[in-house]
């Protein structure tokens, strides 16, 4: 793989890391409650494992960033999304599908479906793509720095006009 692949998977990730830690850094009272919701972890440690999730999103998003440690942190990134996806998994089986998933901050209320698991998969299987496919040893250019913003951006675009299409096929009436 060309190494502009692998630094703009990267850099795409660390995106959706470092906005997902802000959407949730700027109302921690809407992510707590979005958390307790889920059920998942007890009421007691709510508070703090909602601090830690920040915290990783965030590290992760820098860490994705600096050249050394990546291959780390695109596991990690794999990891996390996967446990993602089980408790949104474990939610959606108890019923609890009305809840916001937490995911598009809060000017975007998701509820939970069954896409949104696919979705947090989807991105794990890319993460494991960019860290086991071997990349090509090559100098990089100034042209390069262009190709990786290109591509993140149109990464970005891609991944909210997705998920603006998900939720409004939630709220949309269906016709038959």
């Amino acid at each position: 793989m060309d190494p502009v692949v692998r630094i703009s998977a990267c850099c795409a990730f660390a995106a959706l890391w470092l906005t997902a830690a802000a959407h949730k850094a700027t109302n921690p009272s809407e992510f707590l409650a979005t958390l307790r919701a889920y059920r998942i972890v007890p009421g007691a440690l709510a508070r703090i494992s909602a601090a830690l999730v920040v915290a990783l999103e965030l590290m992760l998003g820098i860490a994705l960033l600096a050249p050394i440690g990546r291959a780390t942190s695109l596991v990690a990134t794999a990891v996390l999304l996967t446990i993602y996806a089980a408790a949104i998994g474990v939610s959606h089986i108890r019923g609890r599908r009305h809840i916001d998933c937490g995911c598009m901050g809060p000017g975007l209320r998701q509820s939970l479906n069954s896409s949104l698991i696919w979705r947090n998969l989807g991105l794990a299987a890319a993460a494991l793509f960019a860290w086991q496919v071997p990349v090509s040893a090559r100098p990089l250019t100034w042209i390069d720095a262009f190709t990786v913003l290109g591509a993140v951006g149109t990464i970005a675009l891609l991944y909210a006009t997705l998920s603006r299409l998900v939720v409004n096929a939630g709220i949309l009436p269906r016709t038959e």
